[in-house]
């Protein structure tokens, strides 16, 4: 199953609808000679038909995706472009960039009518990542991004997810909880998506060290291993500073806080030190692994390149937006993106 999930994602659904319909037709040939049983057996053959066919509303809805962020063409980040064409190569696939306001960088891969007219592949950066990293750290992540693609993980994996997304709605159709249906799809379908869930967590690790590895033969391991320190201090600073006040003083608001992006600008500085950032890198090298991650921690993935020690950042160049981007694009990269996120949340605390 977990072959066919990631070779043909959400389209999944369409085997699991045809084996119903395989199956409830000899089950209602059985009809005149055993009617008894098929009126007993109809409690888990109904629902099973009932389940596929919500998996197959779900093949609709599963692969659409928000498209939020800001997309950038080779005119508006050539620099970043160039970066991407180095370590990609000849591709045929469409791409595309998007800079939104997380602190993560991620590559996607979207097939156009199930992969009949191409691929697109999407590289989102994030903005708060580039203000903390410098250009050689963002290369390694970006190399590391690249390789997921070239392995093609954004493609198997993505697939896999895919596939998963098309149960939420069949649970949505069916509560497990609630209803008789839900209970008996929940049996015969809900453990195939907990066992996918495991299956996605599995092959997201495997495939953190892959691509971390493909990073270090292209940019060397004390670069990846350097850029991995900054991003993981970068993330434990910004969850620490920016997202706990803001989740504190969003209790009992009236109206949207002061952005993140807005706030790390002004913090900056105090991040871009390297006693700061050994402090930090120092506290993710303790972090124990969770079991239920699907990213392996710093230290699991330092001593992947045979490391025993976290390395020590002496010193740190100027922030990648700054160096990448022209200043009238970095600014309104985060007019923008401070807009939409004040928007947003602005929506979400007038409705509670």
């Amino acid at each position: 199953m977990t072959k066919i999930g990631a070779t043909s994602g959400r389209y999944t659904a369409l085997f699991i609808f045809a084996l119903a319909c395989v199956l409830v037709a000899y089950w209602l040939s059985l009809l005149d000679d055993y009617p008894l049983a098929v009126m007993f057996s109809a409690i888990i053959v109904v629902p099973f038909l009932m389940a596929s066919f919500a998996l197959l509303i779900g093949l609709l809805f599963s692969g659409l995706s928000a498209q939020e962020g800001v997309r950038l063409s080779r005119q508006e980040a050539p620099q970043i472009w160039q970066i991407w064409d180095e370590f990609a190569g000849q591709t045929r696939s469409d791409r595309h960039l998007i800079i939104d306001d997380e602190m993560n960088a991620s590559m996607g891969e979207r097939r156009k009518i199930a992969g009949l007219w191409g691929h697109e592949v999407t590289m989102r950066l994030g903005l708060p990542l580039m203000l903390c990293l410098d250009v050689p750290a963002l290369r390694a992540v970006i190399a590391h991004e690249v390789g997921h693609n070239q392995l093609q993980h954004t493609s198997g994996l993505a697939n896999l997810v895919e596939f998963e997304k098309t149960f939420e709605t069949l649970f949505e159709f069916a509560d497990p909880d609630e209803t008789v249906t839900g209970a008996v799809c929940y049996f015969l379908l809900g453990r195939l998506g907990s066992w996918l869930n495991l299956e996605i967590q599995r092959l997201s690790r495997q495939h953190e060290f892959e691509a971390d590895h493909i990073a270090a033969a292209r940019e060397g391991i004390p670069s990846e291993a350097r850029s991995m320190v900054l991003t993981e201090a970068a993330s434990e600073f910004y969850s620490e500073e920016i997202i706990a006040p803001i989740r504190d003083e969003l209790t009992g608001a009236t109206k949207a806080p002061r952005p993140p992006m807005e706030r790390l600008v002004e913090q900056l500085a105090e991040l871009r030190t390297p006693e700061r950032i050994s402090a930090l890198a120092k506290r993710c090298w303790a972090q124990d692994p969770d079991p239920e991650s699907t990213h392996p921690t710093l230290k699991e993935r330092i001593r992947a390149h045979g490391l025993d020690e976290c390395p020590y950042v002496e010193t740190i160049d100027e922030p990648a937006a700054d160096v990448l981007l022209n200043r009238e694009m970095r600014e309104r990269l985060i007019k923008e993106l401070n807009r939409d996120w004040s928007e947003l949340v602005g929506e979400m605390v007038r409705l509670e």
